[in-house]
């Protein structure tokens, strides 16, 4: 019992020696603190292990307020390490997500409903669901104005500038994103990547470079790219890092800089292998593949492309997509093959 604060660092003993001895509601509740620490850690495979564990053993407690209270708690931590593990849009993070979403009502809407319903939120957006997005915005923007939380106002600003973005408007895009990252306090990451499962103001920062190009600002959003590159490794958090750098990777190839695209790729990859990163590589090879056809070698680029659109089907990741597939459609008409360039 001299244990029973948050010792984050003995959380795993103490959920197995708790397991042993059968009272889950302790088990279940050190695999959840465990698993937040994994996560923290970026040990993101572990934490999705501890959290399912966790789970597990609730399944000996009875129905109640606490047991719902400590299943949310491991739904959100399992939640976190599934997008790190299988892709941010993966279908195992809806019903994850989802399965929240159903606990937050049935305990009167806690705090924790807002990120909840975020999550769900960013997960269609990056599979491409643009319009239930756009649906659910009004309402998440309510919540988050009505709880004058700035991290809830924050995420808002993020989902609801990078839907603009695909949706065509983007002056709209710009302003939402500008706005979101003016409001999003740097040296608050941990907190926000702990309420969130990933800072989604650093988020903001990383896609505000995108308007800033397609506006005409080509040096203004490399210049943004970089910085919030830098702020990236300054944080030493590999999620949000990688986010960055794949964002200024399209830069790059979007401003014709084949050798910088393909580098900053390779770096982006070594992060994947070394965190087991599952969406993100996909999306720079995507950009790797764009660089190679830019560069002179249309062929190669061409195979990376489809593999890598092949992979990020199977993740359900629509957002993106019609930019890879245009890519692959000029890198078939650069090798000669108009017909299966219009095809794609």
């Amino acid at each position: 019992e001299e244990h029973q604060g948050d010792d984050a660092s003995l959380a795993a003993r103490l959920a197995i020696l708790y397991e042993v001895a059968r009272d889950f509601g302790k088990s279940s509740y050190y695999f959840m603190i465990a698993s937040r620490r994994a996560a923290s850690l970026f040990g993101f495979n572990e934490a999705l292990t501890l959290a399912n564990r966790g789970l597990e053993g609730l399944e000996a407690i009875p129905d109640g307020p606490e047991r719902k209270q400590l299943e949310l708690g491991l739904q959100l931590a399992r939640g976190h390490g599934l997008r790190s593990v299988v892709g941010w849009s993966a279908e195992e993070i809806e019903k994850t997500y989802g399965r929240a979403q159903e606990l937050c009502h049935e305990l009167n809407d806690p705090p924790e409903l807002f990120p909840v319903q975020w999550n769900l939120t960013f997960f269609s957006m990056i599979a491409g669901a643009l319009g239930w997005v756009a649906d659910q915005l009004p309402r998440l923007r309510a919540q988050a104005e009505e709880t004058g939380e700035t991290a809830f106002v924050v995420a808002w600003h993020h989902v609801a500038g990078v839907s603009a973005e695909f949706r065509g408007d983007v002056v709209e895009a710009h302003r939402l994103l500008e706005r979101g990252r003016e409001l999003h306090p740097p040296d608050e990451h941990e907190r926000y990547s702990a309420m969130f499962g990933i800072d989604p103001g650093m988020i903001a920062r990383c896609m505000s470079s995108r308007p800033m190009w397609t506006l005409g600002h080509v040096d203004r959003a490399l210049e943004r790219a970089r910085e919030t590159v830098a702020l990236g490794r300054s944080q030493n958090q590999p999620t949000t890092l990688v986010f960055a750098l794949v964002v200024q990777q399209g830069i790059h190839l979007y401003r014709g800089e084949a050798e910088e695209a393909l580098a900053m790729g390779d770096e982006i990859l070594a992060l994947c292998g070394e965190y087991g990163l599952a969406h993100e590589g996909h999306w720079a090879k995507s950009f790797s593949g764009g660089a190679l056809m830019i560069s002179g070698r249309p062929e190669e680029g061409a195979e990376l492309l489809q593999k890598a659109l092949d992979e990020l089907k199977r993740l359900r990741s629509g957002l993106v997509r019609p930019t890879f597939l245009a890519l692959l459609g000029e890198a078939h008409a650069r090798c000669g093959r108009v017909e299966e360039g219009l095809a794609a």
